[in-house]
């Protein structure tokens, strides 16, 4: 299981954003040449929080991650919002989200991270 902290610009506005993901080996993932480490995505969760306070949770059940032996990877994953608090108490809907990043220490799983996030937001 891995934590993740970083901030996040979008159409709600600015937010920090935390997730825990936790993927597993696998061999059922297909990646290009020079990727050779394949991972499946178990289960992750996040939690966007904005400068008023209101919060969008995430979970997401399905994704992959393609690796180097030194590194590199990206992936993506997909999702559900599960509402949230403020104005995302019933916030609904699906996204996708493509990353990639380098693995400073894999010991400590601190890495860095950059991606995009895709989807819609509705309300029940």
């Amino acid at each position: 299981m891995s934590l993740t902290t970083g901030t996040a610009q979008g159409t709600f506005g600015n937010s920090t954003i935390t997730i825990t993901t936790e993927f597993t080996p696998t061999d059922a993932v297909t990646c290009p040449v020079g990727f050779p480490l394949k991972y499946a995505l178990v289960y992750s969760a996040a939690v966007l929080t904005f400068p008023d306070q209101s919060q969008l949770f995430g979970i997401s059940q399905t994704g992959w991650i393609c690796a180097t032996e030194g590194g590199q990877y990206y992936g993506e994953v997909s999702g559900a919002y599960v509402g949230g608090t403020g104005r995302f108490q019933t916030a609904t809907g699906d996204f996708v989200s493509k990353f990639d990043g380098q693995y400073l220490e894999p010991n400590l799983d601190f890495r860095t991270i950059r991606g995009t996030v895709e989807g819609t937001v509705g309300r029940k």
